[in-house]
């Protein structure tokens, strides 16, 4: 994100929209990666609902915070899976989480900036093994995950 302004934008359209989880869109550049298109910049919209914020730069609100997103971060290393867990914690309202196309981040592929990267600190396990206790703590399904991105 290029500056404070992008944050203050950001963070205003949480508060004017009264979103309890967000995030910047993921800015449409050859090199700024996501495997999840829906969340790509859309030049036609503000704003746009859905059910998946990766972990990369999420926006709470503090209550959700506070009461749900803080217990989920025990024992997180990368936080792999955190990102299906929230949305799955809030039980998907239509109207709570969204992508805000009105400003983007550039998000570059781990594996190209490894070693600058927080992926270089070696994690007590994989991300997949990460994911998985993640999900059994929480006791969500994967094999509902992919049914869940608008």
């Amino acid at each position: 994100m290029a500056d404070v302004g992008v944050l203050n934008t950001a963070f205003a359209a949480v508060t004017a929209f009264q979103l309890l989880l967000a995030q910047p869109s993921v800015c449409r550049a050859h090199w700024s990666f996501t495997p999840y298109e829906t969340l790509r910049q859309r030049d036609e919209s503000i704003l746009r609902y859905t059910n998946l914020v990766e972990i990369m730069a999420p926006i709470f609100d503090m209550d959700f915070f506070d009461e749900l997103v803080r217990l989920t971060l025990y024992n997180a290393h990368y936080g792999w899976g955190l990102d299906w867990i929230w949305p799955d914690l809030l039980g998907y309202p239509s109207d709570k989480i969204a992508v805000i196309d009105e400003v983007c981040l550039f998000h570059p592929e781990s594996a190209r900036f490894k070693r600058n990267s927080l992926y270089k600190v070696v994690a007590p396990y994989t991300a997949k093994e990460e994911e998985a206790r993640r999900f059994s703590e929480w006791r969500f399904d994967p094999n509902v995950r992919a049914s869940k991105v608008w």
